[in-house]
């Protein structure tokens, strides 16, 4: 994809916004706060330069750095951190960035290897928010935006400690009322809670994004948290699509999360972005998934009902040999473009105007309400926003199609095949699930292993629930996914042609689930169990070791959605 650029309009808006900042200066008139702009990096670089101010044509932006009240490194206090230091700061770098206009962020922890003081440190968490709000006040001239340590769901944010959520809010609760009782020239305080790294529990990170972020909010109320940062990345494709698609995944999924728990009227940053560039396609593809990236948040924050973005940090933009894979700077050449330059294609963003999100914006669903339903009545299936936005997952040779108004899921008789649909990129806790499923063809598909079923995955990410209705067993049974540990098993018997109505409603810790024969109305089963194991996550319509089922339709509504009739007798268990 390419993009028309020219150097005229880059001047043109360079210099009107030059020419304003002067003019408001000279008549005395205090510029706003923070930056009216989408567009931020994170760390500045060196204040000799004026790269920055280049690529953002210049306007204002957002700048995100860190402050290190401890100073040293906690578990080698040999090792100190001088230049992370509010002192060195207020003299050496903040004074220089705020004069530019620009709106800084900082972060707030101990020290490299903290996010907040571990129980049993030396330097308690009480030390550590007096320290905080010492920062701020020194500070106070140049910063009002600050966050509260750095993806605690991963193990290295404390050097291989994993931290309560509960342990992080009443930390946060901590320096939140210090920080509060320092008043700002620049508007009110707010500090905002650490992101997540997103994705599922799996290699560096020891929770999903979502459930920890759940968890968190389990133990402070909106009136207690001034907002919030996030973290998202794009996939590490070759492919400008995917990479955005990833991108877009990551922070919608935990905004579903805030806005769930009641916070959707709470300001959001994304305070970590990027996209790895020494891959296949390197640098063109990082360049125009940039451009394309700003573009999708504003698209975001345009749409009503969309809890806004109001600035994204792309990490990082100085040269350092630990980070060049990702900055701005390093990649930057005179002849570059902005589809082949990152540099380029962050300049040329920044030429689109793309005003700051709004606070807040969002709001839980309705739980009456029905929140989308595919019939598969097309002649593909839908994987573009907004729901059904399905992302397919196949193996072992399966295959997904929609033929006829129905969702086919084929084995193609190949020895443990698979093949099924996922709501990635969106999340549910509490909902009202119906499905109607058909065995056109249960053959097993594996010589040794006694399956050949269907599920429903609700509540997914690295665990999950699994509603398995295995033909080659004659059984339905409830699981928990990737343990496969069984929590409810019913004898059911399961033959070609049958065909089987499905509700699942999730609220809270309840599970209520029925599987009524289509053609009978007979109930198979009919549980209701409290069992508040996994709380938030996808879901999924699977098929494995079986030649053959079929989707009719699925629907997905509020814990209190009915469905479109009442004439099958499902009930509600309370």
């Amino acid at each position: 994809m390419s993009c028309m650029y020219h150097d005229g309009v880059r001047l043109y808006w360079r210099s009107v916004w030059a020419l304003l900042f002067v003019f408001m200066t000279f008549l005395g008139v205090a510029r706003a706060a923070d930056s009216p702009w989408l567009y931020g990096i994170y760390w500045y670089g060196d204040t000799g330069a004026s790269d920055v101010e280049d690529m953002s044509e210049g306007k204002p932006i957002y700048v995100l750095d860190q402050v290190l009240p401890y100073g040293k490194h906690m578990d080698d206090p040999a090792t100190e951190y001088v230049e992370e230091q509010a002192w060195w700061r207020a003299a050496n770098l903040y004074n220089y960035v705020a004069a530019k206009g620009h709106t800084l962020i900082v972060r707030l922890q101990p020290s490299w290897d903290r996010s907040i003081p571990r129980p049993g440190d030396p330097y308690t968490t009480t030390t550590f928010a007096q320290d905080c709000k010492d920062s701020a006040e020194l500070l106070k001239n140049y910063v009002h935006i600050w966050h509260l340590g750095n993806e605690i769901n991963v193990y290295e944010e404390a050097s291989n400690y994993v931290y309560a959520p509960a342990y992080y809010a009443e930390a946060y609760k901590l320096v939140h009322e210090k920080i509060h009782e320092v008043t700002s020239p620049l508007g009110p305080q707010l500090l905002l809670l650490c992101p997540m790294s997103p994705g599922i529990a799996e290699g560096i990170r020891h929770t999903d994004a979502w459930e920890c972020l759940y968890e968190l909010l389990q133990h402070l109320t909106p009136e207690e948290v001034d907002g919030f940062t996030l973290n998202s990345y794009a996939a590490p494709s070759s492919d400008v699509s995917a990479a955005l698609e990833g991108f877009v995944n990551g922070y919608r999924e935990q905004l579903m999360v805030i806005d769930g728990e009641g916070f959707g009227a709470k300001p959001v940053y994304i305070t970590e972005w990027n996209k790895q560039i020494p891959i296949a396609g390197g640098e063109s593809v990082a360049a125009q998934f940039l451009y394309q990236a700003f573009a999708r948040m504003h698209q975001w924050n345009q749409t009503p009902g969309n809890h806004n973005i109001i600035a994204a940090c792309w990490f990082v933009y100085p040269t350092n040999p630990q980070w060049n894979n990702y900055s701005l700077l390093y990649y930057k050449t005179p002849t570059g473009t902005p589809d082949t330059d990152v540099w380029k294609a962050y300049e040329y963003a920044t030429t689109q105007n793309y005003p700051a999100g709004q606070v807040g914006g969002g709001a839980a669903p309705l739980a009456n309400a029905l929140y989308w339903e595919d019939e598969f009545d097309g002649s593909s299936l839908d994987t573009a926003e907004p729901m059904p936005d399905w992302t397919v997952t196949t193996g072992s040779g399966g295959s997904v199609t929609v033929e006829d108004g129905q969702l086919v899921l084929k084995g193609n008789g190949l020895t443990g095949a698979y093949s099924g649909i996922v709501t990635a990129g969106y999340v549910y806790k509490d909902f009202t699930l119906l499905a109607r499923v058909e065995f056109t063809d249960p053959t097993s598909l594996h010589p040794t292993l006694a399956q050949a079923n269907t599920e429903v995955r609700f509540r997914e990410g690295s665990r999950g629930y699994s509603l398995t209705l295995d033909a080659q067993q004659d059984k339905i049974s409830l699981r928990r996914v990737n343990a496969w540990t069984t929590i409810l098993e019913q004898p059911v018997s399961i033959a070609q042609g049958d065909q089987f109505d499905i509700r699942v409603h999730a609220e809270e810790a309840q599970l209520a689930i029925s599987v009524t024969r289509t053609a009978t109305g007979e109930q198979v089963v009919d549980w209701s169990i409290a069992n508040n194991q996994y709380h938030w996550g996808w879901i999924r319509l699977n098929a494995y070791t079986i030649q053959e089922v079929r989707y009719d339709y699925v629907r997905v509504g509020g814990p209190n959605y009915l469905g479109p009739s009442l004439t099958r007798g499902w009930h509600l268990y309370y």
